[in-house]
């Protein structure tokens, strides 16, 4: 069963409404786990909402324009990081799932683009824990992640891509075909027709000495045999011309 594009839409909101819960339970979980600056908590609790709705939103996003969701999700993960927080503890996830949207469905170039964008803001991170000296965590694996799923997004534009060319193909062929059946039937009236014509006049040459009526019947054939329009062209292959009735003497 194939799922309407509205379907779709409505799928990628949900996930993106537990992608929202699951990078705020990991933030407020992680005051010791997901570090931010002291004032960024004392700046209000509704900061880690906001950062995860706006991480989490591209992933609706993401089939209604793919570039966009991108830059949106790269931004929202560029805030964490820039507020002293690690998006390989959880924001990864929708950059993952709209990176590969991006990869599946957009050119080349876009889809390297971004993944370059999204190893660059992790190697970021990682360079940032390491001034802190908390190590890099888990960016290496994150970025393997997302290395991953940027290939299989490829992989997947890849294959449609060869499908509509196969469909192609076989359209292209089966009207090549159909030509070829129709310059057939056209070649075998247009022989029996020549056919008719040269029996009729060799025969009304032969009687046309001693049997005028004959001879005036036969050549008369030919001519209507060449003036009479051929029928549908799904009838042509047992379309012969019929015989007119005999001229009395």
């Amino acid at each position: 069963m194939r799922f309407s594009e509205r379907a779709w839409t409505r799928l990628d909101w949900a996930l993106a409404g537990v992608c929202a819960v699951f990078i705020y339970g990991v933030m407020v979980k992680g005051r010791g786990i997901y570090l931010f600056p002291l004032s960024v908590w004392l700046a209000g609790a509704w900061i880690p909402p906001v950062l995860a709705v706006v991480v989490a939103l591209p992933v609706g996003l993401r089939r209604r324009d793919p570039p966009g969701a991108l830059i949106l999700a790269l931004a929202g993960c560029s805030v964490i990081v820039a507020v002293g927080g690690e998006i390989s503890r959880g924001p990864f996830l929708p950059l993952a799932l709209v990176l590969f949207t991006v990869a599946a469905t957009c050119r080349r170039s876009v889809a390297v683009t971004g993944l370059i964008a999204s190893l660059a803001l992790l190697v970021v991170e990682a360079l940032i824990l390491s001034f802190t000296a908390r190590g890099s965590g888990p960016a290496t694996g994150v970025a393997l992640v997302l290395i991953i799923v940027w290939m299989v997004g490829i992989s997947a534009q890849q294959r449609r891509s060869y499908t509509a060319r196969v469909r192609e193909q076989v359209a292209t062929t089966a009207v090549t075909e159909e030509r070829l059946r129709i310059a057939r039937e056209l070649h075998d009236v247009v022989a029996h027709s020549m056919t008719v014509v040269a029996v009729q006049a060799g025969f009304g040459e032969y009687v046309f000495d001693h049997e005028p009526a004959q001879a005036r019947e036969a050549l008369s054939r030919p001519g209507s045999c060449s003036s009479r329009p051929p029928p549908a062209w799904p009838t042509w292959s047992g379309w012969y011309p019929p015989r007119p009735a005999r001229a009395s003497a």
